[in-house]
């Protein structure tokens, strides 16, 4: 029997929201959930681009790890006119990308995530675990799924640590 394939965020988003949808994903998810049965976590929890990624994978290989980049960014303004934004972020550095690391994505807009990512640390008998930002922006059938998503893992969980990212605006003067 061929392994399932859990569909893309873009594919599930145009999916109509109903049961006949939803139980089918669900169970398919939470198939990929075993490790998180009985085990102690430390789940990021965070609006989208907050750095919750960046902070496991900064515990998890330390700090040694990462590297700040400027990146290059195009925005569209109130007008609907494109401009340019240059950012300073934190990247992985490239010989920990083969390591079993969480994806670092830059954006504050949209994320390709919906399923939460879990690494498994047996020296600390730990699982991390990174789900979906708080203010990740889908349509109702991906809040309706990200909400069985995030009850399961309260359900399974044997202890639940929380990290939680806490970031200044930096483009307001407050």
């Amino acid at each position: 029997m061929a392994p399932r394939i859990i569909p893309t965020k873009e594919e599930i988003q145009k999916m109509e929201c109903n049961f006949e949808n939803l139980i089918p994903l669900l169970d398919l998810i939470f198939e990929t959930f075993n490790m998180v049965d009985g085990a102690d976590l430390l789940l990021s929890v965070g609006n989208k681009g907050c750095g919750k990624s960046t902070m496991i994978n900064s515990l998890m290989y330390g700090p040694q790890s990462l590297e700040e980049k400027q990146l290059e960014f195009s925005v569209r303004g109130l007008r609907g006119k494109m401009r340019k934004l240059k950012r300073n972020v934190i990247e992985q550095k490239e010989e920990f990308k083969t390591k079993n690391t969480f994806t670092i994505e830059h954006s504050e807009f949209e994320t390709t995530a919906l399923i939460p990512s879990f690494v498994r640390d047996e020296k600390n008998n730990i699982i991390y675990a990174d789900v979906t930002g708080l203010n990740e922006r889908g349509n109702e059938f991906i809040d309706f799924i990200n909400t069985f998503i995030d009850r399961y893992i309260f359900l399974k969980a044997e202890k639940i640590r929380f990290l939680v990212p806490i970031v200044r605006d930096s483009s307001s003067n407050k």
